[in-house]
This record gives C-alpha cells, structure tokens and sequence, in this order.
C-alpha cells in the first residue's frame, strides 16, 4: 500500500472537548489496539511503523488508529492535523501523564479549583492493569467535577 498523505485520510475531528471523554474513548481504543498484532503500544510513538511490520502507538495513537481511521503503514506528525484535533491529541498525551491542569489549558478549559494540577498516573510500561486503574480512577474525577 502506498502511504497516503492527510490530505487524502482527510480526518475529520470527531473528538469530544471534554477531558473524562477523552479518557474513556482512549481507553476503549487502546484495548481494540493491545489485540490487533499489527499494533504494539509504545508510549514514546504517536503512530509510527517500523520495520517488521507493527505500528507503535501512544495512548493518542490507539485514538488515530481507531477513532480518526489512521491507516497502520502512515506515520503520523501532530503538525499534520488542525490545531484542534493536534490539541484534543497532546491532551490525551498529558491525562495519561497525569497533567491535568496542562489538559485543561490546551483544551482552552478552566480546571475546577478542586482539581489537582497533576495526579499519580501508573506508566503504562511498568504495569498496565495499574495504568488501567489510575486513568479511569481519573475519569471519574473528571466526571464528578463535570468534566
């Protein structure tokens, strides 16, 4: 196949602004992603193949390849997309990090005053089911505070 430019994937934003959603549409992504052999999950990649045939995505990633309909041989720049996708995606980047206030900011969003700056995120790498627990943990936060 040959790699297509953004242009012609032409993907549209579909996502939603709100941070607990975003959670959860990562989440529902990234499990379809850890059972498709063409994907291996890899935190320090957006959506890039590598030799030997897999795709590595990040947890935005899982979001590309799922959700906006990434082809799995495209590689991907944030600067490819619009600002307001490319800033729904970093957002994703910063939640599963644990940097909520830095979410909120690039969301264009005013964090609750009873919202931290940063929570206590499991990585993803050193045990999954805690990563898991912490984002949904995370979510619900997100929803109590009504977002």
């Amino acid at each position: 196949m040959t790699p297509r430019t953004l242009k012609q994937l032409r993907p549209k934003d579909t996502l939603p602004k709100l941070p607990s959603k975003l959670i959860e549409i990562s989440l529902s992504e990234l499990r379809k992603i850890e059972s498709d052999p063409r994907y291996q999950v890899n935190m320090n990649y957006w959506h890039v193949p590598l030799d030997g045939g897999e795709c590595h995505v990040c947890l935005a990633g899982a979001v590309m390849a799922g959700k906006l309909r990434i082809p799995v041989d495209q590689e991907i720049v944030l600067c490819q997309f619009s600002s307001k996708l490319s800033d729904k995606l970093v957002a994703i980047d910063y939640l599963r990090q644990g940097y909520v206030g830095l979410a909120f900011e690039l969301l264009g969003l005013e964090k609750p005053s009873k919202m931290r700056e940063l929570y206590q995120i499991t990585s993803y790498h050193d045990n999954r089911i805690s990563f898991l627990k912490d984002m949904r943990r995370l979510q619900n936060r997100l929803v109590a505070a009504g977002f």
